[in-house]
């Protein structure tokens, strides 16, 4: 963002008295302002604190998201509606994709303005702390039983398969073990020696060829509809409390 105009914003009264009133847990209002204006108001104040800028509707919400890349801001992330699905085979989920990998941005408090439409927040999401749980950090040196960490990605709703090509599946071949997560632009190789973890590496779907070495990857899970085993039990018996 231009620092002069962020500058001009932040030290206008209007500006300070609104910031002081937020953080005083009140509720100032801001009256004829442009939708341009609002998002840049939305933007500055991300500087100073978390904000959740919402739109009337979906298509409103990718505009203001495009915009706020335009005025060059790092820490903005769009969280897109849910999506009903009936035929899993036959439809796309990127935008499942673009959603686990906004949450995964909330989850690590990345997102310092988040847009999104008025139905957005209508749907439940995944507690923060249930998604941390179903994310695995691996590291070079690391030990995995490769059976057990394969039935652990499966759990988190990756889809298992011969052959790696699209995001959230993962293909377990004797001692290596490939994997595509959502937040991720690449897809990773992980080899082991027996149960250590031998060396890292992102590869090429289109051609399976390895692209370059890393030291540790984040596996995000590949499903919102996630559970954790501590909380399983709890959950199962709702139904009959209901």
């Amino acid at each position: 963002m231009n620092h002069k105009i962020q500058a001009a914003f932040q030290s206008s009264p209007v500006y300070q008295e609104m910031v002081a009133a937020l953080k005083h847990k009140k509720k100032p209002a801001l009256f004829d302002m442009a939708q341009s204006q609002r998002l840049l108001t939305a933007a500055v104040l991300s500087q100073d604190m978390t904000v959740v800028y919402l739109l009337p509707n979906e298509r409103q919400a990718q505009k203001a998201y495009e915009d706020a890349l335009g005025l060059g801001l790092q820490h903005v992330a769009h969280l897109q509606p849910n999506e009903l699905r009936f035929l899993r085979a036959v439809a796309s989920r990127e935008n499942e994709w673009k959603r686990l990998r906004t949450l995964d941005q909330l989850a690590q408090g990345e997102a310092r303005l988040l847009i999104c439409a008025a139905e957005t927040l209508q749907q439940r999401l995944i507690p923060r702390d249930w998604f941390l749980q179903s994310v695995l950090e691996i590291q070079v040196g690391d030990e995995h039983q490769t059976n057990l960490l394969a039935a652990t990605l499966a759990e988190y709703g990756y889809e298992r398969v011969e052959l790696v090509e699209g995001k959230g599946q993962f293909a377990l071949r004797g001692d290596i073990l490939d994997v595509y997560p959502p937040a991720l632009d690449m897809p990773v190789r992980i080899e082991f020696f027996d149960i250590q973890v031998d060396s890292l590496r992102s590869f090429d779907p289109l051609t399976q060829r390895s692209i370059t070495n890393i030291d540790a990857v984040r596996l995000t899970p590949a499903s919102e509809f996630l559970v954790p085993v501590n909380h399983r039990e709890a959950a199962a018996r709702r139904p009959d409390q209901a």
